[in-house]
């Protein structure tokens, strides 16, 4: 069961806040953006097929 979460609900400093890779708030993030998202490896399928590092950039 996939977890609903904006980036809305995360803390804003001021200045666009991205979650530290690995942290929980990264995990929901990613799996909220990206609906191929691996939590094991943190990569997600991009279009094309290639496999990439979820940065939320």
């Amino acid at each position: 069961m996939r977890r609903v979460t904006s980036r809305a609900s995360f803390p804003d400093d001021g200045y666009g806040y991205t979650p530290e890779p690995w942290s929980r708030d990264w995990f929901e993030a990613c799996d909220a953006r990206y609906r191929t998202f691996d939590p094991r490896t943190g990569t997600y399928v991009a279009k094309g097929g290639k496999r990439r590092f979820c940065t939320l950039n």
